[in-house]
């Protein structure tokens, strides 16, 4: 173009300015920022207004990169796994153990076994902190595991206290248990709703029939330990899970 042509060269920039304009409006900094490099004489106004753009698209950018990351069950999936299975596993042979070596039945035993099994659950969130910090599911996880000796404790303290017969004490254990699975299902794993319907069907078996109250909590915990496995165990990363936007990797 003639460098003297005055109009054409006015159109051109208005047509520039234009352009900008629905750049901006469009939200792409990089197509803004690059007609803005065109304009000679573009007002400082222009300027400030690509590079607000630009922070706030990084931003969202940024906060919805980590929203996604969130979502990633694989993140920390060993460790879940590991954790999960192993407690689920011990919360079936104990019950087990107890019922075939006549263990006394009293809500005491189960307030000892509540503590003996919350160290357990604290000492294992500890270890692996990292990988039950990483994401909401395993912040969600981890919560959950400590809730339920707490859970088990209050409730049998509670039944020492007012009195009551101890299959009743069970039944609204399980209860509270079935309440803790229904929330993790709706709030972030709703295939562990197999697990929710084991422990609803244990507190009915505990109301309705006269089976052995340890051998109704084994069953239930057996659908936890079959439904975690079943879930997690064959999308089972080889190697600890890096997550992105973090320098750590965890299991």
């Amino acid at each position: 173009m003639w460098p003297g042509n005055q109009p054409a060269l006015t159109g051109l920039r208005d047509a520039l300015c234009a352009v900008l304009e629905y750049e901006i409006e469009a939200r792409d900094p990089r197509a803004a920022a690059l007609l803005l490099a065109e304009i000679d004489d573009a007002a400082p106004g222009l300027a400030a207004r690509v590079e607000a753009l630009r922070v706030e698209v990084e931003r969202e950018s940024r906060r919805l990169r980590a929203l996604q990351i969130d979502q990633d069950g694989r993140i920390g999936q060993r460790t879940r796994v590991f954790v999960v299975g192993m407690l689920s596993l011990a919360w079936v042979l104990s019950p087990l153990g107890a019922w075939y070596w006549e263990q006394e039945l009293t809500s005491w035993n189960q307030v000892q076994w509540g503590a003996s099994v919350l160290l357990v659950v604290a000492a294992a969130v500890l270890w692996a902190r990292e990988s039950f910090s990483a994401t909401p599911m395993n912040r969600t996880t981890a919560a959950m595991l400590l809730l339920v000796p707490i859970c088990k404790m209050g409730v049998h303290m509670v039944f020492l206290a007012r009195g009551g017969d101890f299959r009743t004490s069970m039944a609204m254990e399980t209860l509270v248990f079935a309440t803790l699975a229904a929330t993790i299902t709706s709030t972030r794993e709703p295939r562990l709703l197999p697990t929710t319907l084991g422990f609803a069907v244990s507190v009915i078996a505990y109301t309705v029939t006269e089976i052995h109250p340890l051998l109704v909590l084994a069953a239930a915990d057996a659908v936890l330990l079959v439904n975690v496995l079943i879930i997690w165990l064959p999308d089972l990363p080889r190697e600890p899970t890096l997550r992105p936007d973090r320098d750590d990797r965890v299991g």
